[in-house]
């Protein structure tokens, strides 16, 4: 019982092992305690410390030499102290793992008697931590597929031409889009991301969820129909291929195509009801790019011969008729044979 009666008398000098190894504990007080040389009690997982020299000088952080201690046990201490023992319970981002922890722990002063892990976290506190988490981490942690991604960067162009394009104000006035911005998104995961969360407590448990029907939530019907026709997924091209279109820069979407595909079309494939052409990037065969134009009808004119002639050596296979614009378009090595 002679620990219990120090305890007592000196309760901020009750003391808990911080390792093994060093021989250092931590005090009720949260100040550190040490002893110089190997001792009978430097590895008792509990002390009291009635005699310590907090003037004494080291090199392990200042802390102060233990000269009398006595043991006492993780019993007594919950018997005797229980009035001093305070429960808390915590809900943390832990980096490393990139998921919430909640624990309740069991302290006396600054020292943890013991510790629980919750794994049943109340939604209410889990998803502002865990949101908060994302924030820090970017939208980047999040499982953007790329119909999801396709959807924020259409919805974005028309944005971005509503803002800055005077000539097709009559076309976009009228339709009310929600803001897909990397700025907003971040900054509002509550309003958009929150209501689509369950049980999900770490960025791997997040990488299940469905992106792209989540942003589709929040769009209406009727704006889902007008973003549509202004600025479709995807556009069926000559040869019948349907080719998605690339939006991650609004002011100048791209279609990729392989030149063969184009025959016989003589203007550039253009969106918003056909008044903003497609920057188009020109593949060979191999679908490696070899020309960008806007200007469709330039490109047959006075680049399509360089181009035929500087190709056709190499996929020799491969149709290259002398007048693109009366061939047949085509998405196979040749035309089938009518």
């Amino acid at each position: 019982m002679v620990g219990v009666l120090l305890a007592f008398a000196y309760p901020d000098r009750i003391a808990k092992l911080r390792n093994n190894k060093e021989q250092r504990y931590l005090l009720s007080n949260n100040k550190g305690a040490f002893f110089l040389h190997q001792d009978i009690l430097s590895h008792e997982p509990f002390l009291v410390i009635p005699h310590l020299n907090a003037s004494v000088k080291n090199e392990t952080k200042k802390e102060a030499r233990i000269f009398l201690a006595s043991s006492i046990t993780y019993t007594q201490l919950n018997t005797y102290f229980s009035d001093r023992i305070k429960e808390q319970t915590s809900i943390v981002w832990n980096k490393k793992l990139q998921k919430v922890e909640s624990s309740n722990k069991m302290m006396l002063g600054s020292l943890t008697l013991s510790e629980e892990t919750h794994h049943n976290i109340n939604s209410r506190l889990l998803h502002p931590v865990l949101l908060a988490g994302v924030k820090m981490l970017g939208l980047n942690c999040l499982p953007w597929s790329r119909s999801a991604n396709n959807l924020k960067q259409r919805v974005q162009f028309l944005q971005f031409q509503k803002t800055t394009n005077r000539h097709h104000k009559h076309l976009l006035d009228s339709i009310e889009l929600p803001d897909f911005s990397d700025t907003y998104l971040l900054n509002n995961l509550k309003q958009w991301l929150e209501p689509h969360l369950i049980k999900q407590s770490s960025i791997k448990q997040l990488q299940t969820l469905d992106l792209y029907q989540i942003l589709k939530a929040g769009i209406s019907w009727e704006t889902s129909q007008k973003l549509n026709q202004l600025a479709p997924e995807k556009i069926t091209v000559p040869s019948g291929s349907v080719i998605p279109i690339d939006y991650s820069e609004p002011d100048s979407p791209v279609l990729a195509v392989r030149l063969q595909e184009l025959f016989g079309l003589q203007q550039t494939p253009a969106i918003l009801q056909g008044r903003y052409p497609l920057l188009l990037h020109l593949l060979s065969p191999a679908s490696r790019p070899m020309q960008v134009t806007d200007d469709l009808a330039s490109f047959w004119e006075n680049t399509y011969n360089d181009v035929k002639k500087e190709l056709r050596g190499k996929y020799k296979k491969h149709f290259w008729p002398d007048n693109p614009l009366q061939a047949q378009a085509t998405n196979r090595v040749k035309p089938r044979k009518s």
